[in-house]
């Protein structure tokens, strides 16, 4: 990014012979649309706020509409990367599009009224006035950690991926499945929270009840359908059932 204020150097697609077949990955190889609009990088500031086009021209006349949108709804120091885009209808306009790039400023206003603008964001490059081009971006290992585009993202963005370890207390996906459980058996469950939980000591008294049937009586299907004390308790008795071994010392 050349800086804040602008113009914006954005990353561009880079051309390449072969794509993967859509069935290269599990669940398949999702892609995008190609967007029939302008590239545009949307720059907010304390005072200003400004579109910069890829080649680094000013596009504030062009597009009061999104000028206007980007004023009012984005805080300062954002910079937003995506493109202009104009629907008619249920589809993209493009010779609308081409009308806006061609039109004074005042014409680009009555247009603007008549087929108002929407921005497609990409990336965001700054926040709080700080460039995030080097963000690390955590995730769990969900279906988009084996992406195509999701990893391709990342290196275009020159952001460094970071994902939790796998099958312990520190996995992330293990622990929202937890947590999705919980939710559902317990804090949303009409059966047990009656007209509404009462106070806080009564969400500590249901979870502690929750977490105790939850680790020794539920039935669990990574146990065949067992409840871990009943795990447990075969595993000790297969244990205490073999003959014992002993050995000399000397």
């Amino acid at each position: 990014m050349s800086g804040l204020w602008g113009p914006v150097e954005v990353a561009l697609a880079k051309a390449t012979e072969t794509i993967p077949a859509p069935t290269a990955l599990p669940g398949r190889t999702p892609y995008e649309m190609k967007w029939d609009g302008f590239r545009i990088a949307v720059v907010r500031t304390e005072d200003h706020t400004a579109l910069w086009s890829r080649q680094g021209s000013r596009l504030d006349n062009q597009f009061p509409d999104l000028l206007a949108a980007a004023a009012d709804q984005l805080p300062p120091g954002v910079v937003l990367d995506g493109e202009a885009v104009i629907w008619s209808g249920d589809r993209l306009d493009f010779s609308a599009l081409l009308s806006r790039m061609s039109s004074s400023a005042s014409s680009a206003r009555r247009l603007a009224n008549q087929q108002p603008a929407s921005l497609v964001a990409f990336d965001v490059l700054a926040v709080a006035g700080q460039d995030v081009s080097g963000l690390v971006h955590h995730s769990d290992r969900g279906v988009q950690y084996r992406a195509v585009r999701y990893t391709g993202r990342l290196a275009e963005a020159e952001a460094v991926a970071s994902v939790g370890s796998r099958g312990d207390s520190y996995d992330n996906a293990m622990a929202e499945a937890f947590n999705s459980l919980f939710k559902g058996e317990l804090i949303h469950n009409p059966l047990k929270r009656g007209r509404g939980w009462q106070s806080i000591n009564d969400v500590e008294i249901a979870v502690a009840e929750y977490v105790d049937w939850y680790n020794h009586r539920r039935v669990h299907g990574e146990l065949a359908q067992r409840s871990p004390a009943e795990v447990e308790q075969t595993y000790w008795a297969a244990r205490y059932d073999q003959p014992a071994e002993l050995t000399r010392t000397r």
